[in-house]
């Protein structure tokens, strides 16, 4: 079973707009406003289990970001769901790259995954780094690996436009120590993001939890 070893919640006054989206009835689906997106900058399968060092790597395929839109409030043209869920899933999955999952290993500097939150966000997503990235586990890493990337969006769009959304988010990670063991890192949570001149997070909800390989899926089996 995964420890839990913090969670924070950091949520600006806006943030009532966003976490009311989730109680309004659900006119949007899954299905065609859902996308899949491949990073080719993330670790992939490979036979070769050494790396040019010659240390062993991590042979686990990496998962895709996946962004579906769950529920919509208002009126947003079926036109407009999938540029929304394809931008809004690009700001989450910034924050996934630049805080957990890109970067050489073992590093100590995240920061750079909080680029599309906000000023007060981003500065209050650093103070509580130990659950928002992968600091306390970053200098001992030697490699990690994505298994499961799931972003699922609630978007409020009043007047045929989106201006607010809620990500509840969903990221594991594989992670190989320096002394060759493997660590499975769990990130579950909300992201609220409002659109201003573009698409922000400005408030967060998430927990962050370390345990053996796998024990993420088992936990959501215990739970079913």
């Amino acid at each position: 079973m995964h420890s839990t070893l913090r969670r924070t919640t950091i949520i600006a006054a806006a943030a009532a707009l966003a976490v009311g989206i989730g109680s309004l009835v659900a006119v949007g689906c899954e299905g065609d406003d859902s996308a899949v997106v491949p990073r080719s900058s993330v670790a992939t399968a490979t036979e070769d289990e050494t790396s040019v060092s010659g240390a062993p790597t991590l042979t686990v395929a990496a998962a895709p970001l996946r962004v579906k839109l769950g529920r919509l409030a208002g009126n947003l043209p079926p036109s407009k769901r999938r540029p929304v869920v394809k931008r809004i899933g690009s700001v989450v999955d910034a924050w996934f790259a630049g805080a957990f999952v890109d970067g050489d290993y073992p590093r100590e500097d995240f920061a750079r995954g909080f680029a599309g939150f906000t000023a007060g966000a981003a500065r209050q997503a650093q103070r509580q780094e130990a659950v928002t990235t992968n600091a306390a586990l970053g200098s001992d890493l030697v490699e990690v690996v994505p298994t499961r990337r799931l972003v699922r969006l609630s978007v409020f769009a009043p007047h045929r436009r989106a201006a607010g959304a809620t990500a509840n988010v969903s990221l594991v990670l594989v992670g190989l120590r320096q002394d060759q063991s493997q660590v499975e890192v769990a990130v579950t949570g909300q992201l609220f993001l409002t659109k201003d001149s573009g698409w922000r997070v400005f408030g967060f909800d998430v927990r962050r939890s370390v345990g053996a390989v796998g024990a993420y899926a088992r936990s959501k089996q215990d739970r079913r």
